[in-house]
């Protein structure tokens, strides 16, 4: 209770409620850790045009099905070898491999998420429009 005989909630007791939520996120180490990480994802997205290395719809079909960087600890690199082949080579450039055509599986999924966020974007500012005129 406050002087005035009140309860006082927890926005005030800081001042701005949004800083009371930041604060109280602050406190849960699980939650810091998903904020840090999702703030993360939405930077890698909004710069997918400048850190891709590949366009989105860039093809290597020499390269197709091209494992990614876990691939050069655990390929067999003999030609000799009867398990060796030569697609289950790790090819530097494609960090997270390539799909069936040669497609570079790391700058599809940076675009895909850009167009995610940029759709989830636009459907907000439409049910905003639609609410509004309600």
């Amino acid at each position: 209770m406050n002087k005035e005989g009140s309860t006082m909630d927890e926005s005030n007791k800081h001042g701005n409620p949004v800083r009371a939520a930041f604060q109280k996120l602050l406190q849960n180490k699980l939650a810091t850790v998903c904020f840090v990480v999702l703030i993360l994802e939405i930077l890698l997205v909004a710069l997918a045009p400048f850190i891709a290395p590949y366009g989105y719809e860039e093809q290597d079909p020499a390269h197709a099905l091209a494992p990614g960087f876990w691939a050069q600890w655990t390929a067999v690199t003999d030609p000799e070898d009867s398990k060796y082949n030569a697609r289950d080579q790790y090819v530097p450039g494609h960090i997270l491999g390539t799909d069936q055509y040669g497609r570079d599986t790391l700058s599809r999924l940076l675009y895909g998420g850009l167009c995610l966020h940029r759709h989830g974007a636009g459907g907000r500012r439409h049910l905003r429009s639609v609410g509004g005129i309600l």
